[in-house]
Formats: structure tokens, sequence, C-alpha cells
């Protein structure tokens, strides 16, 4: 298939650059691109345009190609066709044949000095892997050549670097004591660019997946497994349900393990999220964005190496922090002996510009650090008072933090600003419900409708915000417009489980909320929580032997859920089975304490 122009393109700027054959010369790199990203939450976000509108895009080095959602091959009038032989595009948790379409004119900020490029083909697949965004890029443009992540200071740099095969090209350690680990990757070919190379957990070999679009670094369960630990072990918690491309979602968890040792860097006991996911190349472990956030890393495309340094904090952002130690004879010193880019963004906070403190404060907020990201947006704001992203961004960080009077205080200045900012529109109206105000909250969320042009993503971000206000009426109204006009939606199942839950908390509609939650069944890999729904909706009409068998279900797939061991206690202790009612309550109250208050504040399973 001909989905390769833009990758021509990149390869041509190379040749073209290349010097004669032979010519001696020192090893060195020069940056060709230096691409702004924005943190969303551990998702790297950057910035271009499609055929002169601006967009947005996930950066992805685990994506073999740039991707588009049908929503925005919609909401931008691109023609969409068919690929040939039907190319099935795989995620970690589910496959879907894959669309085509060319853009005219397309841009990233910060890429070939802004230039736009025409006629560029992307691939279309469903868009519940790039909520919020607009599209994917993959590695046909990250992986032309050299890659650096520095996502800790908002930015990818992309590299030419010529005779340095045999140079460490982590060039800003080369004056620094700073350790820097190396990973040989397996060979890649342009349908299998993946970035995949080995390390150690458990002292026992594993492939690793450098992915930046995964939010979360994940295990497979088959090799979690293989080192002994399981699901339904004591020590594994359960950590909800996890999805990708395709609407299939997964379960996963949370276990502790002995080791892990990537590239020489040694982590000690760290807790680390276990799936039922498959990746490229067999892989055993996604290295996602949260590795990406606590690393400087370089992809050294023609050594076939990856080169990185540990930036400090939590590795693996679970709550607890591991201990990083260095075996000194796994890894390299100094990058030394390189020309061209001597430092990266390493500036102190009196030279930083707004943009760059504002992503970095993006990041700082990605791994969790919220004093430090508000410190930066702050210092942004007294820079430069008249650029809503600074508000904006702070506001999100405030809210975060439970300061909802400071967020709404900088979303009314983004909308002072930019009246017609439809995410400020959705915050502030969450905001409002929050502060009881549904009347402000119902204008905003009209305003962002209109302004979105009631596309499926704004809609259902519109949905949620009454879901976590718990404003159940207008939730399931929303939902029924959202379904009706999206009927082919990967995201149905999610919708339909959450309208089955919006109907059950309200107990005046059970009949729907079970015909929610067994058409939600019905589209096939359903997850705990849709049975622990409909089981609940069981229990409210008193239907005890169905009620069992959906939390049986349930607990099958998700052993550690207190929810359903507990309601499956409530069961049991109304089928009079007493001493095993006692055990699961018992259970479910050792995982999580106040599993009771939940029922008893809901009334749900209350006689």
């Amino acid at each position: 298939m001909r989905i390769e122009k833009l990758s021509r393109f990149i390869l041509a700027l190379f040749v073209l650059a290349a010097p004669p054959a032979g010519a001696e010369e020192k090893c060195e790199i020069r940056r060709y691109a230096e691409l702004p990203v924005t943190m969303s939450g551990t998702r790297p976000i950057v910035h271009g345009t499609i055929n002169g509108q601006p967009a947005n895009f996930l950066a992805d080095s685990g994506a073999f190609y740039s991707l588009l959602s049908r929503e925005t091959a919609e909401k931008y009038h691109l023609n969409v066709v068919g690929t040939p032989n039907r190319l099935v595009v795989n995620g970690i948790t589910d496959s879907e044949v894959a669309s085509m379409t060319t853009i005219k004119e397309f841009a990233l900020t910060g890429f070939l000095a802004g230039s736009t490029v025409k006629n560029v083909q992307f691939l279309v697949t469903g868009g519940a892997a790039m909520a919020g965004v607009d599209g994917i890029v993959g590695q046909n443009v990250l992986g032309g050549a050299d890659t650096e992540y520095d996502l800790a200071n908002g930015v990818i740099r992309l590299f030419q670097s010529k005779h340095c095969n045999k140079k460490i090209l982590a060039y800003w350690a080369s004056n620094a004591n700073m350790e820097v680990g190396m990973v040989q990757l397996e060979g890649r070919t342009p349908l299998q660019p993946h970035l995949i190379g080995t390390g150690m957990v458990n002292e026992k070999k594993i492939k690793v997946v450098f992915d930046s679009g995964a939010w979360r670094s994940t295990l497979t369960r088959d090799f979690a497994q293989r080192v002994g630990i399981k699901p339904e072990d004591e020590s594994v918690k359960a950590a909800g349900n996890a999805s990708g491309l395709g609407k299939r979602r997964v379960e996963s968890w949370i276990a502790r393990f002995d080791s892990m040792d990537i590239g020489g860097e040694r982590v000690r006991n760290p807790r680390l999220r276990i799936s039922d996911i498959r990746m490229a190349g067999d892989g055993d472990m996604l290295l996602g964005a949260d590795f990406f956030l606590s690393h400087r890393i370089y992809v050294a495309a023609q050594q076939n190496k990856i080169y990185f340094t540990y930036n400090g904090g939590p590795v693996f952002d679970l709550r607890e922090s591991p201990v990083i130690a260095n075996n000194k004879s796994d890894v390299a010193r100094q990058a030394d002996s390189i020309d061209g880019e001597t430092s990266g963004n390493n500036k102190s906070d009196n030279t930083l510009t707004p943009a760059e403190l504002r992503r970095r404060g993006a990041a700082f907020a990605g791994r969790g650090q919220l004093k430090e990201a508000l410190a930066d947006l702050d210092l942004a704001v007294k820079i430069d008072k008249d650029d809503p992203q600074n508000y904006y961004q702070r506001g999100e960080i405030h809210w975060r933090n439970n300061e909802p009077d400071l967020a709404l205080e900088d979303i009314n200045t983004v909308l002072r600003i930019q009246p017609d900012n439809v995410a400020a529109l959705v915050l502030r109206g969450e905001l409002l419900l929050f502060k009881k105000d549904k009347t402000g909250a119902t204008q905003d969320f009209i305003a962002a409708s209109s302004l979105s042009h009631d596309d499926a993503s704004t809609e259902l971000s519109i949905a949620e915000s009454y879901g976590r206000a718990h404003e159940y009426n207008d939730l399931i109204k929303h939902l029924d417009n959202w379904a009706a006009k999206n009927k082919k939606d990967e995201r149905m199942q999610q919708v339909l489980n959450m309208r089955c839950h919006a109907r059950l908390m309200l107990r005046t509609q059970l009949d729907m909320a079970l015909a929610d939650c067994s058409k939600a069944i019905d589209l096939g890999s359903p997850y705990a929580g849709i049975y622990n729904n409909r089981g609940l909706v069981y229990l409210q009409q008193s239907n005890l032997d169905k009620a069992m068998k959906d939390f049986q279900k349930a607990l099958k797939l998700q052993p550690k859920d207190a929810l359903a061991l507990y309601a499956l206690g409530i069961v049991e202790r109304g089928k009079g089975n007493k001493a095993q009612a006692e055990k699961d309550i018992g259970s479910a109250l050792t995982i999580a304490p106040h599993i009771d208050q939940l029922f008893k504040q809901t009334g749900i399973g209350v006689q």
C-alpha cells in the first residue's frame, strides 16, 4: 500500500545532507526539529495544523504509522477510503481494519522550520485511543532519524547524526557527572519500526517496548505469571481496566516486584502495573510515558540504540517511589567528542519563556508534582498575563489539587480573553456544577456544544462532568443524545455502562438500566465493571441468583474487586449463607475499608 510520502520526504532530507563517501569527520549531531510538547496527564501532545486548521496530536513512539480518528476526518472534511488488502492495525487490547485519508496540507509546530508538507497520508481508525486529540503522530514522523524525548522539559527533538557509530549520543551528559543507560534495540523495518529492547524483571529477561503513547508502563499478565505473580495473589491489588485501539477494555492489577533493570539502571522493589495486553514483537512490557517523563531519552537510529539518563523522582507513578541504583559496569558515564549540540533545555527558571514554563509545569503535573507545576505556572502568568493557555493550564492543576475557587478564577480569566475556548467552557461548567450553580453550568455546556458543532468527544466530556457531579438525570439525557448520534462509535459499550449506572443510582429506571448493561455485555469483551453494575441492578430487583452470577463473573475477571466481593456477601446473606457472606464482606473490607459506606450512602442492597 502507498502510505509512504512523508517517510520519503524525511529520508530525502538526510540523503541530501550526507557528506561525501569516505569523508573523515568528527561525530556530529544537528537538530532539525524541536517539537513543543504539552503533557495532558501522562500523554505527550504536540501541535500542528490540518489544512490550515489547528490540530493536536499524541506523540506516540509505539505507533508504527500516524493515525487520525474517524471523528477527526469528519471534523476536517477529509475524504476517507479503504486501504488495499484491508490493512489491520493492532493495538495493545484490540485490532481494527484501518481506512486511509490524504491531508492536502499538514504541519507540526517546530517540524522542519514550520514547513507545510503536501499530500500526507494518514491511516484512519476508531477514536477511543485518541480521546482529547485529533490524531497520533507515529514512527513515520518521529522515527525518520534520531529522536530525543525530553518530556520533562516539554520537548521532542529530531536530529541528523553523522559519523557517530561508536559514540554515546546522550549529548547533554557530556559535561555532567551523570550516568547514561543504554539499550540495544532489535532490528527495525518500515513495517516494524517499534523500539524494542531487553531488560530484566526479577532477574528474568524481558522484551520491553518504548512507547511514549502508553499512559502507564505495563507488564503483560503472561510475563507476571512466568515470575509467579497472579491477580488472585494476596499482595496484588485491582487497578481497574485499560483500553487502547478499538473498543475492547481489559482488566489491570498492581503488584510489587523484587527488581527491574533497564540499560543498567536498577529499580528496587518497583510496583508495576499488569494487564492482559499484547504488543509489537511479542513484547513483555510497555515502557510508557511515566518512564519517558522520568528520563531523558535519545534514540540513535543508525546505531539502533537508546541512551537515557534519569531525571530523579518516581519512575513509575503508582503512589510509592522505588529506589534507583546504577550498575556502573553496564552504563557509560560521559558522551564525549560530539560536535554540534552541546546542551538541551537546561536553562534556569529566570531564562525560561512562559511557553517553556507552561510545558515544564504540565510535565510536573503529569508526574503528580503539583506544587512544582503550580510554581512554574505562577511564573508563566507573572511574565505573560495575556496568554489564556497559562491560566487554563494553571486552572486545571488547581482543580486537580482540590482548589476549585482558584481553578474557577483562572478559567474565568481564560474566557474573558478567549470566550470561544471550548475546553475552558467545559471545565468551567464542571466547576460550576461542583459549586451547585447548575444554571451557569448548563449555559457553559450549551455554548461548548454549539462551538464544537456537537462533536462526540465534547458531548461525552460534558456527560462525564454531570456524572462526576452525580447529576444523573442530566447525565442520562446527554448520554441518550450521544448514543442516538454515534451508534457506531467504539465507545458505545462505555456509554451504555455509564447510563446503566446512572439509572441504577436513580433506582427508578431499573428495567432500562438492566437493558443498558445487557447491551453493553452483548457488545463483547465485557469488563468487571459492567457485570458489577448489572449485578447491582439484579440485587435491587431482588433477583439474587442472577446477581450472584454477575458478581462471580466480575470476580473471575478481577479477583480483588472489593465492590463485587461486598455485593456478593450481601447476596449470600440474603440467601441464608451467613458464613460465606461474612467471609466475602470481610475480604472486601480488607481491600477497601470504606466500601460499606458506599453501599450505605447509595442505599443499594441495604434492606
